[in-house]
């Protein structure tokens, strides 16, 4: 594949997005009063669920947030088990990790680049070369143990359908997404 160059506005755009991000995270972990509530875990999940449909986009918003900043997404499945049940916590994590790997790939996609050698030796070994095999390649990427960013950034290179990239993506995260969330349900 040819190098392509990143236009320089859009990466001076996302330099400066990233470190907001990167000033506001430390900033709300000192002043938000989140420590009370990462003491216990009993007064996180009555905190969560005494919210209603707040506690939910609450639990959403985080983890979607700590995803996208490359927390473990299956440590998070296995907290939303715990705090809203098993199939409600896999749904909630699923949706927040689904969307912030979608974030992950329309900045890739919308960036451009070279695609690092490597992976393209991974795209052909899971049948990604044809046409046709795109959700079914994503989803043999998907169980490979590489860090999802990596996954995300270089289907978004590659200009993957954005269908195939979603549903790939879901049904490639269920198989680890299940046992997490059934280890922190049965922990609740």
């Amino acid at each position: 594949m040819s190098e392509t160059s990143v236009n320089p506005q859009k990466r001076l755009w996302l330099t400066w997005l990233l470190l907001g991000a990167l000033i506001m995270i430390p900033l709300v972990l000192r002043y938000a009063p989140i420590g009370d509530f990462l003491a216990s875990p009993e007064r996180l999940r009555k905190y969560f669920t005494q919210q209603s449909e707040y506690g939910s986009l609450a639990f959403f918003g985080l983890t979607f947030a700590l995803t996208l900043l490359g927390c473990s997404r299956l440590l998070l499945c296995g907290i939303g088990a715990l705090l809203f049940g098993f199939l409600p916590g896999l749904l909630l994590s699923q949706g927040a990790t689904l969307a912030s790997s979608f974030t992950q790939f329309a900045i890739a996609s919308w960036l451009g680049g070279e695609i690092p050698q490597r992976l393209e030796r991974i795209w052909r070994v899971c049948g990604f070369h044809q046409r046709n095999g795109q959700i079914n390649g994503i989803f043999l990427m998907r169980q490979i143990p590489i860090p999802g960013v990596i996954l995300n950034v270089g289907l978004g290179r590659l200009r993957v359908g954005v269908a195939a990239f979603v549903v790939g993506t879901f049904l490639g995260y269920l198989p680890q997404a299940i046992p997490a969330a059934a280890l922190g349900g049965g922990l609740g």
